[in-house]
């Protein structure tokens, strides 16, 4: 396949508009790790209650979407495709994010 004949796209057009919404959910929610010891009152309690729960989810939300993202690698490339190697590095750089900013916080609820 020729490279020089597709036509060019940014990062949103080669990841999707699905994937740059997850990625800024995660940028979201990775600084309120800093704010989730604090006591539940007044605005503190999504820090608290509700970005944990989120953490969780969009962990197990990109691991889910890594092993898509592997088992579409496994087909046949087409013309104007999504570019698999690229969402893998995005999706691993959001798990890490994800893991860096949150993996204290439940290691200190675990042990």
């Amino acid at each position: 396949m020729n490279t020089s004949t597709l036509p060019q796209r940014g990062l949103l057009g080669s990841i999707g508009f699905l994937r740059a919404m997850l990625g800024l959910v995660v940028l979201c929610i990775a600084p309120l790790s800093w704010f989730a010891g604090h006591e539940p009152i007044g605005w503190y309690v999504i820090p608290v209650y509700i970005a944990p729960v989120f953490a969780i989810l969009l962990l197990w939300g990109l691991m889910l979407d890594l092993i898509m993202t592997r088992v579409f690698m496994s087909e046949p490339a087409t013309e104007g495709g999504v570019s698999y190697g690229l969402v893998m590095r995005y999706d691993l750089v959001l798990l890490a994010i994800l893991i860096l900013s949150w993996g204290p916080f439940f290691y200190q609820l675990v042990t």
